[in-house]
């Protein structure tokens, strides 16, 4: 399997690496078999660069046995999916704030 990177200038052959996480600077990181690492891409935010490797392990689940390539999600996704998944939890199921109870 290989990933391309978001900006789609760098392809990583999933059967090289060992594991793939998050690293300093909100980078994801590949560790390939003979222990070198090679940054795949950058966002914003650690939640963010955190919800891509989510989303990406979703993707490689779903390609598992095709010969596909998997590509990082863009910031755009990564927003769009933690708006989607990661909802505070002081909203209610339809997204509203919940009403305050007592006070002055």
């Amino acid at each position: 399997m290989l990933i391309a990177s978001k900006g789609k200038d760098q392809i990583v052959n999933t059967d090289a690496m060992c594991s793939i996480f998050v690293g300093n600077d909100n980078k994801v990181v590949a560790i390939a078999q003979n222990n070198k690492s090679i940054v795949v891409d950058t966002y914003g935010t650690r939640v963010a660069a955190l919800t891509a490797v989510e989303m990406l392990a979703e993707r490689i689940r779903v390609a598992a046995g095709n010969a596909a390539i998997c590509s990082m999600p863009t910031e755009q996704e990564v927003k769009a999916y933690q708006n989607r998944f990661h909802q505070e939890k002081s909203r209610s199921m339809d997204g509203s704030k919940q009403k305050g109870h007592g006070g002055s």
